[in-house]
Order: structure tokens, then C-alpha cells, then sequence
């Protein structure tokens, strides 16, 4: 399935309880602020480090 210029592999998988964090273009990262918001939202959030 393409959703604009996303491509999605079928079957989709069940969600359950599903949390996004969008960004736009161009990133701006005064003093590493947005930098320091994702590492401390991924550590609460458990996601593995890539």
C-alpha cells in the first residue's frame, strides 16, 4: 500500500497503544536541545540504541 511517498508492507502489524515523534526539515539543533529531548524520550521509552 503507498500512502504519498510511504511505502507500506501488508499485512500491517496490530498496533497497540502507538506513540510518533514527527520532525520537519530542516532540523535545528540549538545547543543539542532536540538532541537531548529524543536520547531522554527513547531512554523512557525503553527503545533500544541504534
Amino acid at each position: 500500500m503507498r500512502i504519498g511517498a510511504f511505502e507500506l508492507n501488508e499485512p500491517l502489524p496490530e498496533l497497540r497503544d502507538p506513540h510518533v515523534f514527527a520532525m520537519v526539515r530542516p532540523w535545528v539543533d540549538v545547543g543539542s536541545v532536540g538532541t537531548l529531548t529524543l536520547n531522554r524520550l527513547e531512554r523512557f521509552r525503553g527503545f533500544p540504541k541504534s
